[in-house]
């Protein structure tokens, strides 16, 4: 249909636009953990904040994600993994933008279509509170018992800067929009 067509030229144009650079998340932090007496103090910078975004020329950083990690070779794609990280802070811009969720295809072989199906999963739900960039940890999130940090005792964080990126709202029926808001 004509929609589409449209909808489609403006989408290669904008690829086009951006010298075929596609949407993409804001730069990593830099953290430093200084410690102390039964705690561990996170400090990290702004540079993801600063990040410009080519293909929707703007800058489309939205918060912070903070999480411990059982070793210092867990990798974001892990971070879902409950025995290897666990979420322990988490920030965003006071912007109205609370929950971003993407829309990731539902295969069931029991529906009576060939045409894909696409659900909601929330990637994110902020407080919308505001941005900081520090977090005093006190709570080893992996204790067994007592949770208090231990001092003289290694400890893994990592800080995952995200991005909001909505142009369109996606439309399930027509399968339109952005099926990726969230970026990290």
């Amino acid at each position: 249909n004509e929609k589409d067509l449209f909808r489609r030229k403006r989408t290669v144009q904008k690829i086009y636009n951006a010298h075929y650079h596609f949407a993409k998340p804001p730069d990593k932090p830099i953290i430093k953990a200084i410690p102390g007496d039964k705690k561990v103090t996170l400090i990290w910078d702004d540079r993801a904040e600063k990040t410009f975004d080519p293909f929707y020329q703007r800058y489309n950083f939205e918060g912070y994600k903070i999480y411990q990690v059982a070793s210092p070779t867990v990798s974001v794609a892990e971070l879902d993994n409950t025995e290897k990280a666990r979420l322990i802070y988490q920030v965003d811009l006071n912007n109205n933008v609370k929950k971003i969720f993407n829309w990731e295809p539902f295969e069931d072989s029991d529906l009576p279509t060939t045409n894909a199906v696409f659900v909601p999963v929330l990637e994110v739900e902020g407080a919308d509170q505001g941005i900081s960039h520090t977090f005093k940890v006190t709570e080893d999130q992996f204790a067994q018992s007592n949770r208090n940090l231990v001092n003289h005792k290694k400890y893994y964080f990592t800080v995952v800067a995200y991005a909001y990126n909505n142009y369109e709202q996606f439309d399930p029926s027509d399968v339109t929009g952005q099926r990726r808001s969230y970026l990290e």
